[in-house]
């Protein structure tokens, strides 16, 4: 401390008080993220009806949460608590946990373009649906979704710089300004810099532009669409209207009841896909929100000179998205919102079976008890008696 200068002691007490923010997220996340996903994961799981090529990204994308909240979080949060890294702050460890930071993040973008691109088509060609998201390339869409971000960051994991911090000499580490594993050393006039911008910008900036504009494709589509099948049901019921009076379809009432029945299971289908186009709009501004920060950030040109706590904050930020999409499926998703319930109602049964079980095994019940036990303990007693 005594090395640091005035600016720079101003900075650590800044960071320092700004911590507290960040702890009190990060137990938020812990708790509400784990439950919340494990919940999501279960769910899919155990209803045969939500396991769809949608429902499987949003599967996966708790997963990732679920990881997030439970293996990464922590950490975080202890370092934050401590002010170092738990296992040394020039610990391999500390470049993993970046390196896995990073990648959660990376990979949960990806999974938003992939549940983006699954309404764009579902939306605007509707018969190759089936096609593109079938049972074989979905699990290569999945694979590809999994291990995109991991092949672009590895470089930073095994990276070195021989002017970096020794004795690993690491790009990625525990950075004491921030109490966070993150970028620690990027030297100037080397390719290490630049390749850190593309990523973000590959990762962050790209993804970002390409939500909004497939969104804004699809709203108007629906839209005219929605209009198109309004009208078209005004045809149909100005047309029935006109043949009861005139009586000129008589003999033709199969014919339309399919018509009528296909416009119900039209308008059943619009409506289920606008249910998805919702939730996935609202999974998207969410992460939008809780990730523009940290995007913002850490791409302006001034970045190294901003004050710290503004990079705590970016990433505070994005530690809370964990905890926000399966709030999103409760609110917005009834058949979602009845299996959670079910499943919590499952584990509390279990929990008060078991908790009668164990007390009505140690309290004795009549039937447990031999009748006459008070006069075999006399008979007992008078046989001792007389053996001394």
């Amino acid at each position: 401390m005594t090395n640091l200068t005035s600016e720079d002691l101003e900075e650590r007490v800044n960071s320092i008080a700004f911590r507290h923010f960040g702890i009190a997220i990060g137990f938020w996340t812990i708790f509400i993220g784990s439950f919340g996903n494990m919940l999501t994961i279960l769910t899919y799981v155990a209803n045969k009806k939500l396991r769809t090529s949608f429902n499987a990204f949003l599967l996966n994308l708790a997963v990732i949460d679920f990881y997030t909240s439970t293996c990464m979080i922590p950490f975080n949060v202890a370092g934050y608590i401590q002010m170092e890294w738990p296992f040394g702050n020039d610990s391999f460890t500390a470049r993993l946990q970046a390196f896995n930071y990073f990648c959660c993040g990376y990979t949960s973008v990806v999974f938003l373009v992939a549940i983006t691109a699954n309404r764009f088509i579902g939306a605007i060609f509707p018969g190759k649906y089936k096609i593109w998201f079938c049972k074989e390339r979905m699990i290569w869409i999945l694979i590809v979704c999994n291990i995109c971000a991991p092949a672009f960051l590895l470089p930073f994991l095994v990276g070195t710089h021989s002017t970096c911090h020794a004795p690993l000499y690491g790009l990625t580490g525990y950075n004491t300004k921030q109490f966070l594993c993150t970028f620690i050393c990027l030297p100037p006039n080397t390719g290490w810099d630049p390749y850190m911008q593309f990523t973000r910008v590959l990762f962050q900036f790209v993804p970002l532009i390409g939500m909004i504009l497939m969104y804004a494709v699809i709203f108007t589509f629906v839209h005219k669409r929605r209009n198109k099948l309004t009208n078209k049901m005004g045809t149909m019921n100005n047309a029935t209207i006109k043949g009861k009076e005139g009586r000129s379809i008589v003999g033709k009432p199969a014919l339309n009841k399919t018509k009528s029945q296909r416009s119900i299971q039209a308008k059943r289908r619009s409506k289920e896909d606008s249910r998805m186009l919702v939730i996935s709009v609202v999974i998207c501004v969410a992460f939008m929100i809780t990730f523009l920060p940290s995007v913002i950030v850490n791409l302006l040109p001034n970045r190294r000179e901003i004050d710290v706590r503004w990079h705590m904050a970016a990433s505070n930020m994005s530690w809370f998205n964990s905890s926000l999409n399966p709030i999103i499926y409760v609110v917005l998703n009834r058949r979602f919102r009845r299996e959670y319930w079910r499943i919590i109602q499952i584990a509390i049964g279990r929990v008060r079976e078991k908790f009668v079980h164990d007390s009505s095994s140690t309290i004795p019940t009549p039937s447990s008890i031999p009748r006459n036990s008070s006069a075999g303990n006399v008979s007992e007693s008078l046989r001792v008696a007389n053996k001394i």
